[in-house]
């Protein structure tokens, strides 16, 4: 029969055990590393279109200002076209004047879900933390503008914009675009949460770059109404823009609308 203090130690052990088993994960996990009082900060999308590159800024939190070296890496179970590996990371330092840097991270090529691992260590390294960060690769909504400059002027240079009820999705730049010439530019909605329903795509020609969709100097501003049916559906969305050039009083010709859904 086990004695008062046998079955006294074992209670002892059995709490120790119990906390630690509490405790444990919050003070030192595989995930976080072996120091509990710093931070990161990542700004940056969780959703990127298949091997397009999504910009993350990383801000580490450290009250004791103390100074830091990290490596930045992705993986996924298929990791084709992603940049960069574990075999050839992201590296830099930290310091107290130095807290943020900027990551560009290339999606995978098949669609899927990847993770973007930051390790930061002590110059020593005896002290590190690892944050994980979860990226979706997905299809894009692409919008396709088959711009003609119907005009007798050369559109040089012209700010090109692409919308979807209103949001921005991404600017471009038309270079260069002669007299009887056509050229394709293509803006991508990278969603999941598209709603059912009618939605606005717009595309947005600023052949003066001042900022101001004027037409009587063949600025353009085309509305394209297109219908969703059922969620996470891609889709290619068309265009056709045809433009003046920069001519002041110049009307705008040979402007035709399409959607369309894949």
């Amino acid at each position: 029969m086990m004695s008062t203090r046998s079955m006294s130690l074992t209670l002892v052990v059995f709490i120790s055990l119990t906390l630690l088993a509490l405790m444990g994960p919050a003070m030192v996990s595989a995930d976080d590393g072996n120091v509990s009082d710093i931070r990161l900060h990542i700004r940056g999308p969780d959703l990127l279109a298949h091997d397009r590159v999504g910009t993350y800024e990383i801000t580490i939190m450290d009250p004791l200002e103390r100074s830091w070296q990290y490596s930045l890496w992705i993986d996924a179970n298929n990791i084709t076209g992603a940049k960069p590996l574990e075999i050839e990371p992201m590296v830099g330092n930290l310091s107290a004047q130095n807290k943020t840097f900027v990551a560009d991270i290339t999606a995978m090529t098949p669609l899927g879900d990847m993770i973007m691992y930051i390790n930061v260590s002590s110059p020593s390294g005896a002290l590190w933390y690892v944050r994980e960060f979860d990226i979706k690769v997905i299809e894009p909504i692409v919008i396709v503008a088959d711009i003609l400059n119907s005009g007798d002027v050369v559109i040089l240079n012209a700010t090109v914009q692409f919308f979807v009820d209103d949001e921005l999705l991404s600017t471009d730049t038309l270079r260069s675009l002669d007299v009887g010439a056509s050229t394709v530019m293509t803006g991508e909605w990278v969603t999941e949460d598209i709603a059912d329903g009618w939605h606005t795509s717009t595309v947005l020609v600023d052949v003066n770059n001042d900022g101001i969709i004027d037409p009587t100097v063949g600025d353009m501003e085309i509305d394209n109404k297109f219908f969703v049916e059922g969620s996470n559906m891609s889709a290619t969305i068309y265009i056709l823009l045809g433009i003046t050039g920069l001519l002041v009083g110049m009307i705008l010709i040979n402007k035709k609308l399409s959607g369309k859904r894949k």
